[in-house]
């Protein structure tokens, strides 16, 4: 696999699609990936939102998980987790590996302590509010 290989395409040709995983579709936190979509270069998750934010790095749920019942469908689509980031942005490098073509990852945003109103998960479940992006599942190709 050379410089010439796709992690994803802008145009929709495939490579990220999105799963609906934020609380009750409410519009924040956002989350965007950026960058050159070429195997070796760098892309930029953002996460936009009030409150803390969190970005999360797993492996693709098969079936998203739900956080709390009242929340309207605070979800976690990246699980297990592989890693947490307390930023609201990072960059990832795509390395030059051909074994993973085909392989899938998951980055969704969380934002802890949401200063806006909407759908948040929280207490009694939680020790503190929270609200989940929906989730972008990334395949190599």
């Amino acid at each position: 696999m050379g410089n010439g290989a796709f992690l994803y395409a802008d145009s929709g040709a495939g490579g990220v699609n999105v799963v609906q995983t934020g609380c009750g579709g409410f519009f924040e936190p956002l989350i965007t990936l950026s960058g050159a979509p070429i195997i070796g270069s760098h892309v930029q998750a953002l996460v936009l939102g009030s409150g803390s934010p969190l970005i999360v790095l797993g492996h693709v749920s098969a079936v998203p998980v739900p956080l709390c019942p009242t929340s309207g469908g605070c979800q976690l689509g990246a699980f297990p987790f592989i890693q947490l980031f307390a930023t609201n942005t990072k960059t990832f490098q795509i390395p030059l590996d051909a074994t993973l073509v085909g392989q899938k990852a998951a980055l969704q945003g969380v934002r802890t302590n949401p200063l806006t109103t909407g759908p948040v998960c929280g207490p009694p479940e939680y020790p503190f509010p929270f609200r989940t992006s929906d989730t972008l599942v990334l395949t190599f190709q």
